[in-house]
């Protein structure tokens, strides 16, 4: 008589379960790595978007309140008189904008007005090809009076920063006053 030898291994149904259940879990973990990878660079286009706004802003705000005001600050623009001098009147906004003025040589906040460029573009000479991390970002500028702090329409103008990150991306405002002083 023949000794009855044990069934070792696994049976085809069993083997089918472990095969689903296995590529159900990697299907999920392959979804969680593609998730984190899709958002893996949001903190660098945020810390770009954070700097070139912050450089527009910082630029502009080293500039003059206003094209009539006196360079040296002793004399804003507005209306009446100050310190025995009579105030020049200050540009209406309806003139906003570089005055035909290399964007070098703008003086003035309201200069900057309607301003749209790709930041940092000098930097294309350092970077070669195409490889400037700043190149698909785009800035546009608008200023404004802003007579929501001071009811006088020549004292405020609101700076507006919009950054756009490149993929199409939500743009980002920065936004700032200078005061007329």
């Amino acid at each position: 008589m023949m000794a009855r030898v044990a069934n070792a291994g696994f049976t085809l149904v069993e083997l089918v379960i472990t095969i689903t259940v296995t590529s159900i879990a990697l299907v999920a973990i392959i979804y969680g790595w593609s998730i984190a990878a899709k958002h893996s660079a949001d903190v660098t286009w945020q810390a770009r978007t954070a700097y070139i706004g912050q450089t527009y802003l910082e630029e502009i705000l080293t500039k003059r309140f206003d094209e009539n005001s006196t360079s040296d600050g002793r004399l804003p623009c507005g209306v009446g008189v100050l310190g025995g001098d009579t105030m020049p009147a200050c540009t209406s906004a309806a003139n906003f904008g570089s005055d035909g003025e290399a964007r070098a040589n703008f003086d003035d906040v309201d200069d900057y007005h309607g301003l749209t460029e790709v930041p940092l573009s000098l930097l294309n000479n350092i970077f070669t090809g195409n490889n400037n991390p700043y190149g698909n970002y785009s800035v546009a500028v608008a200023i404004a009076y802003d007579t929501t702090q001071i009811n006088v329409a020549s004292m405020v103008k609101r700076i507006t920063v919009t950054v756009t990150p490149p993929g199409n991306l939500n743009p980002v405002v920065f936004s700032a006053y200078k005061g007329n002083y």
